[in-house]
């Protein structure tokens, strides 16, 4: 199946029709000459109304840590953004108090990501980001911590971050290491990836 067929059956995805909170609204951004993929987790509630991947606090964070604007990030021929579940999956509540988002849920990955990700031939990154997309990508259930700073024994072209939340502000204060060491490598091969494209 061609990419721009697949992708019109993807966004017409309804296989998780009530188990979501709100209709299904399948949210991924893909160009074929991309050379960077991120796989990420779920659009989050006000990804689902705005029909835009991380155009809040978390996506400002994330452009940051990239060291790209918003052209360059929301350009579908630089890259990629492809979560685990295309579909904001809605809200964990405890005690009548939110407690974060549900775990993607799992029918897109199995059914859309097999078919979807040998398509993308162009891609020279990719960026693991949080643990739904470590843990299945990598193939292993490891803490996040352990895989961001385990970058010199894995592919170099591979990278994991933790997931640009305000909720990790605590994980981010406790390793400073990751902004200070990691984020330089990666933003330098972001910055030669996007001067080739132009």
């Amino acid at each position: 199946m061609e990419l721009d067929k697949l992708l019109i059956n993807i966004r017409q995805c309804e296989i998780c029709k009530g188990k979501l909170p709100y209709p299904p609204n399948p949210l991924l951004q893909v160009g074929y000459k991309a050379k960077i993929l991120i796989l990420g987790q779920a659009p989050g509630e006000k990804a689902h109304f705005k029909n835009t991947l991380f155009d809040d606090m978390s996506g400002e964070r994330l452009r940051s840590w990239l060291g790209v604007n918003n052209d360059d990030f929301y350009d579908k021929n630089i890259f990629n953004i492809i979560p685990i579940g295309f579909c904001y999956p809605g809200v964990i509540i405890v005690d009548g108090k939110r407690k974060g988002d549900k775990p993607p849920r799992p029918e897109c990955r199995a059914t859309w990501h097999p078919v979807l990700l040998p398509k993308l031939n162009n891609v020279e990154l990719v960026i693991l980001l949080g643990k739904y997309a470590i843990d299945y990508y990598l193939g292993k259930k490891t803490a996040v911590t352990t895989e961001v700073f385990n970058q010199k024994n894995r592919d170099n072209n591979i990278f994991v971050i933790p997931h640009p939340s305000p909720r990790n502000n605590i994980w981010l204060s406790k390793n400073p290491a990751f902004e200070s060491t990691i984020l330089p490598i990666l933003k330098q091969k972001i910055a030669t990836i996007i001067d080739h494209h132009q």
